[in-house]
């Protein structure tokens, strides 16, 4: 689990970077908006990260099957059955998404990266 974690917690610790750099959050806390429209933010883009992922994960699933199929046809392997692995392309967003969630939260609160490596 501990290589699997690891990039998820990269990633939430580089969206966090930015606030924590400089003391931003001082700066960004006296901005006259809503002060958690700044986690809402790096929610969303960590959710469209996370998103673009396992995006890019289901088509290099469903391109690798295509291409064995054409490049094996002894195979004689049917069509990606795409409802099966859109609901499992679903399942993994919503875990990695419960998972981001969590280093996000971890990255925001605490300027230190080994923080949520430590956990990861």
């Amino acid at each position: 689990m501990g290589l699997s974690a690891s990039p998820v917690a990269l990633v939430a610790a580089q969206v966090a970077t930015a606030e924590h750099a400089a003391r931003g959050w001082k700066h960004l806390f006296a901005l006259p908006v809503w002060k958690g429209a700044h986690v809402v933010a790096a929610g969303v883009a960590v959710a469209a990260l996370t998103a673009a992922a396992t995006a890019g994960l289901a088509v290099g699933v469903a391109s690798v099957g295509t291409a064995v199929s054409v490049l094996r046809p002894d195979l004689a392997l049917p069509p990606a059955p795409l409802r099966d692995l859109l609901g499992a392309v679903a399942v993994v967003y919503a875990g990695a998404l419960a998972l981001v969630s969590g280093h996000l939260w971890l990255s925001l609160r605490w300027p230190s990266v080994g923080v949520g490596l430590g956990v990861a």
